[in-house]
């Protein structure tokens, strides 16, 4: 009956989620509810049932849900780059279920040592592991607040003074630039709105040497965005069936920068490339990454948090040992 309770909490946490839009609907700090909230029930149905497979499942089956949740809720681009980030916290929350649940009852009472060593190991694996998730949610969540690069210079340190094997992660402001005629399109694709589908990826077309030209007068290789969900608010053509850029149009451009063939620095992959000016990418694009890097920096804080339960465990093992000389129950 336990189980049965718990799924339907989750069953309803969906339907609600979705009749009442609520993550989309919260505000600042609680939009990290969205995801993070659905997860915790399946924590906390974890933690109380005591059969592995119903443990284990009540768990997953949250993360699925989540994992819906993420998907008609948050921009194509940022589902691609965060989703893949929920697989971490749940094999961390599996493997302390079968370590506290399993190992910890067996430890020998001439070492009640090893008890805290355990909760203080995975403590620090959780706070490990919630940084890393933490990380790329956080460069969505500051793309409204960072300032746009625009000269050469800036990209060729910032490339310079990398971490080895950390990409460089820049917003660029600048205008497109090619050799082709300025009335021409340099890349363009098919714009029709189809709604949110599986089948709804369609590719760029256009000239592959695609440069930016930035404030210093200086020009950035790009490889331009290579299909429709990374290429926003791009203009239509004449016909209203293709959207696509001309020579000259401004864009800000956020992509990987690396060591260029062609000049110091290039565009090694390109996340976004928008059509407009600054301000018109912070109310736009940059208002929805902030509402997917809260969904996910929510999951974060949760993993971090929940390393307090290993710990507190390991410390309650380790009295009882103490106290009794025996494995506790």
């Amino acid at each position: 009956m336990q189980t049965i309770g718990l799924s339907l909490l989750i069953v309803g946490f969906a339907a609600a989620n979705t009749l009442f839009d609520i993550a989309a609907e919260a505000e600042g700090p609680w939009r990290m509810l969205g995801l993070s909230g659905v997860l915790l029930v399946g924590l906390v149905g974890m933690w109380s049932l005591r059969a592995p497979a119903a443990a284990l499942g009540i768990l997953l089956a949250s993360a699925l849900v989540g994992v819906a949740i993420l998907y008609f809720r948050i921009d194509r681009l940022a589902f691609e780059l965060l989703a893949g980030q929920l697989i971490w916290p749940l094999a961390l929350w599996m493997v302390t279920w079968a370590l506290v649940r399993l190992v910890m009852p067996r430890i020998e009472p001439g070492r009640p040592w090893v008890a805290l060593l355990l909760g203080g190991l995975l403590l620090v694996m959780h706070l490990g592991v919630a940084l890393k998730v933490f990380t790329p949610a956080n460069e969505f969540f500051q793309l409204h607040r960072v300032e746009p690069v625009r000269d050469l210079e800036t990209l060729v340190a910032m490339n310079r003074n990398r971490r080895e094997g950390h990409p460089v992660v820049a917003l660029i402001e600048g205008r497109i630039g090619s050799d082709l005629a300025d009335d021409l399109f340099i890349r363009e694709f098919n714009c029709r709105e189809r709604g949110r589908s599986l089948g709804y990826t369609r590719p760029v077309r256009g000239n592959s040497r695609l440069y930016i030209e930035l404030a210093d007068g200086q020009r950035l290789r790009s490889t331009g965005a290579a299909y429709n969900y990374r290429a926003l608010d791009w203009p239509q053509t004449g016909d209203g069936t293709d959207c696509g850029l001309r020579n000259g149009d401004p864009v800000i451009l956020w992509a990987e920068i690396a060591a260029g063939v062609e000049g110091p620095v290039e565009d090694r992959e390109t996340r976004i490339m928008a059509y407009g000016d600054l301000a018109a990418f912070r109310e736009g694009y940059a208002a929805r990454a902030e509402f997917a890097a809260r969904m996910v920096g929510g999951v974060a804080f949760l993993l971090a948090l929940t390393g307090l339960v290993p710990l507190i465990a390991g410390i309650r093992t380790w009295l009882r040992l103490r106290r009794r000389g025996a494995p506790a129950a």
